[in-house]
C-alpha cells in the first residue's frame, strides 16, 4: 500500500478501503484501544516511505511537494456516473464483463464468501473494484484512450475475481469441495471466450484497429467492439494468403497502393519487391514495370529474380511489359537500387523507392485467368517516426503482430537475431516448465 501513490497516485482511492478492512478486523477481535492505536499506526506509518518518495519527486520536478502534475486534470470529472458506468461494465467497446468474462464469477462467489463467514474479505475485494469504478466512470476519460480495453480497471481485475474462488468451499467455509459438472462447465466456456477474445488483441495491434479508416463507434456498437473487429481484420488478411490457386499475391517490399479507386495496383517496390505465384506448370503471367526516375536520381540496376534465378540483364529507368512464363511455383523479386523523390529535389514524399508495378495479369496453361492477392508488407523505414507506426500500418497485410513475424524483417540479422530470437524463446519455455512444476507441486486435498 505504502508504494502505490508514487506508482499511480490515482490508484490512492484503494487506501481508505484498505484502512476499513484493518480497522474491521480490529473490531471484529475486540482489541484494546492500545492494540487498536498500534495496528492503526502500523498501517499509517507504512504509508510514509511512498509519500516521502512521492513528495520528493514533485519537489524536484514542479518545485513544490504538493503539485502531482495532475491539477489540470482535477476539473475533468465531467462523465455522467451512468454513462461510465454503462460504458466499463456493458458497453461492448470496453465492457469489463466482456474483456474478462470470468469475472461474472465474482458475482456469486462474493455472495458465498459472505455466507460462508468471510463478509470481510467479500467486502474488501468489492470495495477496491468499486473505487475504481466509481472514480473512473466520472472522469471525461473514462475510455482510456486508443487502448485495448478498460485500461483504468486492469489494476483491480485479479483482485476482483478472488471471490470467484468460493465457489467452491465448503458450507463451512472452511475445506474446499468438489465442483459441480455445471459449474465447472460455465468456469471453462466464459475462461475460452475471455481467451478467445484477448488472443485477437495479442495476435494484432490495437493500434492498427484504431488507425484503420471509417467504420462505427468503437465503444457503443457491437460490430465496432475490438474483440470481434480484431478477428475480422485478422479473418480477412489470412483469407488473403490462403487464396485458392490459381493466384498470384504480393508480398515483402511493397508501398501501400497508389489508386484512387483502391485498386490492388498500381504500387511501388522498395529495394526488393516480392510476388509469389500458384498458377500450374507452364502459366503465363504479364506485368508492367515503371523504372522511370529523374536524372539526379542513381541508375536503378534493374534485376528480375524468379525462383533465385537472375533473369538476365534488364535495361533499367524504362516503362516496360513482362512476360513470363513459370513453374508450379514461383517466386518472383524485382530488385533496383532505390531512390528517394526528396532528397533528389524531385517531390515531397521521403520513401526509398524501386520501380512501379502498374498491371498484371496471368493464365494458366489451360486459359484460366489468375487471381491477384493483396499480402503486401512495406518496406521498413529508414526515419524513426514512420518505422515507430510501421507495424500496424492498416495496409500492411502480416498475419500476425508477433515477434517471430517482425524479427526476420528487422534490421537484426544474423547472429544477433538469433540471439534475441533464442533469449525470447528460452524465456517463454522457461516459464512454461516453472508454471506447469509448480501447479504439480501444489497440495491436493
Amino acid at each position: 500500500m505504502g508504494l502505490l501513490l508514487p506508482t499511480r497516485i490515482a490508484a490512492g482511492v484503494a487506501l481508505p478501503v484498505i484502512g476499513l478492512y484493518i480497522l474491521w478486523g480490529i473490531m471484529r477481535r475486540g482489541m484494546r484501544s492500545a492494540s487498536c492505536i498500534l495496528h492503526l499506526s502500523s498501517f499509517i506509518l507504512g504509508l510514509l516511505p511512498g509519500l516521502a518518495i512521492l513528495a520528493w519527486y514533485n519537489l524536484a520536478r514542479f518545485g513544490t511537494p504538493l503539485a502531482s502534475g495532475y491539477a489540470s486534470e482535477s476539473g475533468l470529472f465531467t462523465t455522467p456516473l451512468a454513462t461510465g458506468l454503462y460504458g466499463l461494465l456493458i458497453s461492448p467497446g470496453k465492457s469489463v464483463l466482456l474483456f474478462a468474462p470470468p469475472l461474472l464469477l465474482a458475482l456469486p462467489g462474493g455472495v458465498r464468501l459472505w455466507r460462508r463467514g468471510h463478509a470481510d474479505l467479500a467486502m474488501l475485494c468489492a470495495g477496491l473494484f468499486l473505487s475504481h469504478l466509481l472514480l473512473y466512470a466520472m472522469w471525461g476519460e473514462w475510455q482510456g484512450g486508443g487502448v485495448w480495453g478498460p485500461r483504468f480497471l486492469l489494476p483491480v481485475v485479479a483482485v476482483a475475481m478472488l471471490p470467484a474462488a468460493a465457489l467452491g468451499l465448503s458450507r463451512e467455509g472452511a475445506h474446499p469441495v468438489r465442483i459441480s459438472l455445471y459449474l465447472r462447465a460455465l468456469a471453462g466456456s466464459l475462461a475460452l471466450i475471455g481467451f478467445v477474445g484477448n488472443l485477437g488483441g495479442v495476435l494484432l495491434s490495437a493500434n492498427t484497429y484504431l488507425n484503420s479508416p471509417g467504420g462505427a463507434d468503437k465503444v457503443y456498437h457491437v460490430a465496432g467492439s475490438p474483440l470481434l473487429a480484431h478477428w475480422r481484420i485478422l479473418l480477412d488478411r489470412w483469407g488473403r494468403y490462403l487464396t485458392a490457386p490459381p493466384a498470384c499475391a504480393l508480398g515483402d517490399g511493397w508501398y501501400p497502393s497508389e489508386s484512387p479507386s483502391g485498386a490492388v495496383l498500381p504500387r511501388r517496390s522498395g529495394a526488393v519487391g516480392e510476388l509469389r505465384c500458384r498458377a500450374g506448370a507452364e502459366s503465363r503471367v504479364g506485368f508492367t514495370l515503371d523504372d522511370r526516375r529523374p536524372p539526379a536520381a542513381p541508375p536503378s540496376g534493374l534485376h528480375i529474380v524468379l525462383n533465385g534465378r537472375d533473369l538476365g540483364p534488364i535495361p533499367s529507368g524504362q516503362l516496360r511489359a513482362y512476360h513470363l512464363m513459370l513453374p508450379d511455383s514461383a517466386h518472383l523479386e524485382i530488385r533496383a537500387a532505390p531512390w528517394n523523390p526528396q532528397a533528389v529535389g524531385f517531390s515531397p514524399r521521403d520513401d526509398a523507392l524501386g520501380p512501379q508495378i502498374d498491371a498484371l495479369r496471368g493464365v494458366t496453361s489451360d486459359g484460366q485467368a489468375l487471381t491477384l492477392a493483396d499480402t503486401s508488407v512495406a518496406p521498413l523505414p529508414a526515419r524513426p517516426k514512420p518505422r515507430w507506426a510501421w507495424y500496424y500500418d492498416p495496409p500492411n497485410q502480416h498475419l500476425a503482430d508477433l515477434w517471430l513475424w517482425y524479427l526476420p524483417r528487422s534490421e537484426l540479422t544474423g547472429r544477433r537475431a538469433w540471439l534475441l530470437g533464442g533469449l525470447l524463446i528460452l524465456i517463454g519455455a522457461g516459464a512454461l516448465v516453472a508454471g506447469t512444476w509448480l501447479s504439480c507441486r501444489a497440495p491436493r486435498r
